[in-house]
């Protein structure tokens, strides 16, 4: 019943084959890293661009304040996670496993605390509009995937 389940899906039974020296050089040629910095940075600057923009559109002043605390609820949290990756790296002997042990990590100190800062703005705001720091969020998010991707293809250029 195996056999027949790989020839339908399509599988192979191709062992893993590790690439040439210069088929690695060749992929990390077509596929450059982006740099932390350069994706968190420019997400804080779209993001902020975008609270700025909609409070020059004529948002009131307090919406668009918690339109800026939606945005620092995912940016702040981001930052932090691209500090300690970027200080985990540093340390270029350690073990892929740990690697990748500490980027899981991260991206768990990083959800909880967005989420304990979105639930924190009930004790920043009196009756915060909860539309405003949802756009926060929305737009921080999107910046953040925006900025990666176009650094990606520029870079690809």
């Amino acid at each position: 019943m195996t056999d027949s389940w790989n020839q339908s899906s399509g599988a192979q039974d191709d062992e893993f084959k590790p690439l040439t020296r210069e088929q690695a050089r060749q992929w990390r040629a077509e596929h450059p890293q982006v740099p932390l910095s350069e994706v968190i940075g420019g997400q804080w600057l779209w993001s902020l661009a975008a609270v700025l923009l909609a409070w020059l559109a004529g948002a009131p002043t307090m919406w668009a304040a918690e339109m800026l605390y939606g945005v620092a609820s995912i940016a702040v949290p981001s930052t932090l996670m691209a500090v300690a990756l970027a200080r985990g790296q540093r340390n270029a002997i350690r073990p892929a496993t740990a690697a990748l042990t500490g980027f899981f990590v991260w991206e768990g100190v990083k959800l909880l605390g967005s989420i304990g800062l979105m639930a924190g703005a009930i004790w920043w705001f009196e009756s915060p509009s909860w539309l405003a720091l949802l756009v926060g969020v929305v737009v921080a998010l999107k910046a953040h995937a925006v900025v990666a991707w176009r650094a990606s293809v520029r870079r690809r250029r």
